[in-house]
């Protein structure tokens, strides 16, 4: 795969969403004129991320050629209380993730809400490893679903599909559909 890469790391230690999109929205506004050429991508929180940053731009016309999501969640708070709740014997599990999603509101990325909107809008793919221990897999077959997008699914954890020998191929076929 030929292309150029550009890394954003959020400010501080724990971004609200405001500030994480507006650092992406700073870094996709400084590129040149081509909008068209750019694929916006975004694992894990960067997902949550990736997705209000193209979902912000709808109404300004600079759209980019296409959005990937790796280990993708529904909102922050379904993760949260996956992370938190199992730990925890499974009779409390339910308890402890009601309390953590109340808590956990404010702090948005809800890319259920979002997802339909931008997959109607531009072509998206959503990678994700059944193997996943810390966003699980279902979070991510349910958000492709919900937007409608495709989804590769890989025998990876959380961190390492990266080094799945089938990626460079899906993401070429990826890369070719936005081409057409």
């Amino acid at each position: 795969l030929v292309c150029d890469v550009i890394a954003i790391e959020y400010s501080g230690s724990w971004p609200s969403e405001a500030s994480a999109v507006a650092d992406a929205l700073a870094a996709l506004h400084a590129l040149p004129e081509r909008p068209a050429e750019v694929i916006v991508w975004g694992h894990s929180l960067g997902a949550g991320i990736a997705l209000s940053t193209v979902s912000a731009l709808l109404g300004d016309g600079r759209l980019p050629a296409g959005l990937v999501l790796e280990s993708p969640f529904l909102s922050l708070a379904d993760a949260a209380a996956h992370i938190v709740a199992g730990r925890l014997p499974r009779g409390v599990q339910g308890v402890i993730r009601g309390l953590v999603a109340l808590n956990f509101h404010s702090q948005c990325f809800n890319n259920a809400e979002k997802i339909r909107a931008v997959g109607n809008r531009l072509p998206a793919l959503v990678l994700h490893g059944t193997e996943d221990p810390t966003i699980p897999y279902e979070q991510g077959k349910r958000l492709a679903s919900i937007g409608d997008v495709p989804l590769e699914t890989f025998q990876r954890g959380h961190d390492d599909i990266v080094d799945d020998p089938r990626l460079p191929k899906v993401l070429q076929a990826f890369f070719d559909r936005l081409r057409k």
